[in-house]
């Protein structure tokens, strides 16, 4: 009986906030109509620098996912051992 309640008091998994640059959009350069070897060039260099940014971002958004679910296995696993032990401080 003592052990269930002990459950019943746990507080949530914990969460972690998505950084906002991670939800910001990708931003892609387009070429203008009729381009020059010059819009060429520099739209080859725009990309590379836009896709860096949006590849750190989308890293971004996964680290805080995969932090998220090691703290979830943690919570679970902290869970599972107190309803084992209700003697447990925590």
């Amino acid at each position: 009986m003592a052990a269930r309640q002990a459950q019943d008091l746990t507080a949530a998994p914990p969460q972690i906030e998505t950084p906002p640059e991670a939800k910001e959009r990708c931003e892609i350069y387009i070429l203008p109509p009729g381009p020059t070897l010059a819009d060429l060039e520099v739209g080859y260099q725009t990309r590379g620098a836009q896709l860096m940014a949006c590849d750190g971002r989308r890293a971004l958004a996964v680290g805080a996912h995969a932090r998220e679910h090691e703290l979830e296995a943690e919570w679970l696993r902290l869970r599972a051992a107190r309803g084992r032990r209700p003697w447990w401080p925590f």
